[in-house]
């Protein structure tokens, strides 16, 4: 039981790494996207 608890422990903090690299790539994409757009139009 420990071990498989230390295993899922691992795996959900990779998990979390990823959705937060994840998160922030969408982030600073809509930000970029966000910035370009007005200077497109002027």
């Amino acid at each position: 039981l420990k071990s498989y608890w230390d295993i899922s422990r691992q795996s959900l903090s990779l998990m979390l790494i990823n959705i937060n690299i994840i998160v922030r790539c969408l982030v600073q994409n809509s930000v970029e996207v966000v910035i370009s757009s007005p200077s497109n139009d002027v």
